[in-house]
């Protein structure tokens, strides 16, 4: 039995609920134990309750770690203790903490005794950044779902201390939450938010000054339009364009020259050219010395038409939605691996196994029984794939790609197989074999499989549907709507998207079935 600590000197120092400082241990034990698919997703992951109460409680610790300073450097000195008893205690009041403040006890830990050091950093370890992340996550989720009012303040205390998160899952549900949350009143403490040292915080207060503001939020957020983060002066410039406001294109063209991100720079160039019309031969994936001329030209063109040119902001804000599959014949799309390379354009059959039959693309081995691909023209960087399938003999072996460069060098496979589908698959070919370094959901690298999360929901031999969602090289994949796969690390580039058949083995003694697609759909971000 794990000896508990005396509380008394702990809360005279660090207020806390009483039942938040020990059961978030043992949740943590319960959740080591519980195999994945049992686990919960919301604040009772973490010790709270998921309600309003819970999240006021959670923003309220996560937003107060600059006030517990005396209380961290008094347990540096007890985990220096000569008494090891005491030294026990110390860590075991450090690790049941249900929030801890990384930067300081990381600073503290530089400076503290041998053994004390090591103490800290055993407990950073543990208490891990994405477990923080994981819990600011979830606290965000909570105020989405429960469209929770009036704690914009408080969001934004806790989001600050975190500093700086990298662009992901954090940045959009912070945007989020600050929209749901934010109301006219909040007008005052969002402008004051602009300038937080905190870029997630900065990006988070744009989008709720639009939600709640409109078309007074311009002159508000123009100022942050040269933001030190360049997804600030992304935030800004988008903003700008939904509201119509001419002083969208200089952002969008400071970022044309943004080297941390090519992802950046090709949106904006995006952006540049539906709202002008303009090219000028500029090349996204160029080294910095080959973009600085044809970004340059566009600043000029900007500075020399900004206030006169007509802009199609029409374009702005509306979701773009493509049929990646016309139902009528293979147009857009191109024979890939195992087939003889050619664009397919108003062609409806590229052999006996792949061929358009009413408004469904059938894919069966052929008389070959060869494998064979499909792959689009255009590359897609940050997008969500709809699609429907069935394996009308009840069996069958195919699979949707994604990051497809070019021919050889392989690409990400979302299997599709009676009972497997949401299964992951390296696809390395070759030259460049091996060219992903992705992770799975548990943080562990992706291996040749990754096995889907759940039991299959798929109806047999009738239609199922698949949704495939990537965000920066971070993907989920759904099979009639249940979450089965989620892996992260994928390449930040726009990359093509696969059709794929297995070759025709007997297995058992039964042919390979036959594969059906239709209503494939895809929705750029």
């Amino acid at each position: 039995m794990i000896e508990l600590p005396p509380l008394n000197k702990f809360c005279k120092v660090f207020p806390v609920p009483l039942h938040l400082i020990y059961f978030p241990a043992i949740v943590s034990l319960v959740i080591i134990l519980t195999p994945g698919d049992a686990r919960g997703t919301g604040l009772q992951d973490f010790g709270f309750s998921n309600d309003r109460e819970g999240i006021v409680e959670l923003l309220g610790l996560l937003g107060n770690q600059g006030n517990a300073a005396d209380f961290y450097n008094e347990i540096v000195n007890e985990l220096d203790s000569d008494d090891f008893a005491i030294r026990e205690q110390a860590t075991q009041k450090l690790s049941t903490m249900p929030v801890i403040d990384r930067a300081l006890l990381e600073k503290l830990a530089g400076a503290a005794p041998p053994e004390a050091a090591i103490r800290i950093r055993r407990v950073l370890k543990s208490n891990s950044l994405e477990r923080f992340d994981n819990m600011v996550s979830a606290v965000l989720d909570a105020i989405i779902k429960g469209q929770e009012k009036g704690l914009v303040e408080s969001l934004f205390k806790a989001l600050e201390p975190r500093g700086n998160y990298g662009k992901g899952e954090i940045w959009k549900k912070a945007g989020e939450a600050a929209k749901v949350t934010a109301n006219q009143s909040d007008i005052n403490d969002l402008s004051l938010a602009l300038k937080s040292k905190s870029d997630v915080v900065r990006s988070a207060a744009v989008q709720a000054l639009v939600k709640v503001a409109g078309q007074g939020a311009g002159d508000i957020i123009l100022p942050v339009a040269d933001d030190a983060s360049p997804y600030v002066t992304w935030e800004v410039a988008r903003s700008l364009a939904l509201l119509g406001r001419h002083e969208c294109l200089k952002p969008f063209a400071k970022l044309l020259m943004c080297d941390e991100d090519f992802g950046m720079r090709w949106r904006s160039l995006d952006a540049l050219r539906k709202l002008t019309g303009q090219r000028f031969d500029y090349y996204a994936a160029g080294n910095r010395e080959e973009r600085m001329e044809p970004a340059a030209r566009w600043m000029a063109w900007i500075e020399e038409n900004a206030g006169s040119a007509p802009l199609n902001f029409g374009s702005s804000g509306k979701k773009q939605i493509l049929k990646v599959f016309n139902g009528e014949n293979l147009d857009g799309w191109s024979a890939f691996g195992g087939l003889k390379l050619e664009l397919l354009q108003g062609k409806a059959v590229v052999d006996d196994g792949w061929q358009v039959k009413g408004d469904v693309l059938l894919a069966a081995a052929g008389a070959n029984g060869g494998q064979g691909e499909l792959r689009t023209n255009e590359r897609f960087l940050n997008f969500e794939l709809r699609l429907e399938y069935r394996f009308p003999d009840g069996n069958g072996d195919s699979g949707v790609g994604i990051f497809a460069g070019d021919r050889g060098e392989g690409y990400l496979e979302v299997q599709l197989h009676p009972g497997n589908s949401g299964d992951l698959y390296r696809i390395s070919g070759q030259p460049k074999a091996g060219k992903f370094e992705m992770k799975r959901d548990d943080g562990k690298p992706l291996e040749w499989r990754t096995m889907k999360f759940k039991e299959s929901n798929e109806r047999n031999a009738d239609w199922n549907t698949m949704r495939i969602r990537v965000i920066d090289g971070a993907v989920e994949i759904h099979v009639n709507e249940l979450l089965q796969n989620r892996v992260n690390g994928g390449p930040k580039t726009p990359q093509g998207i696969v059709l794929r058949r297995e070759r025709g083995h007997l297995r058992g003694g039964v042919p390979p079935g036959r594969v059906e697609f239709r209503n494939m759909f895809l929705e750029k971000f």
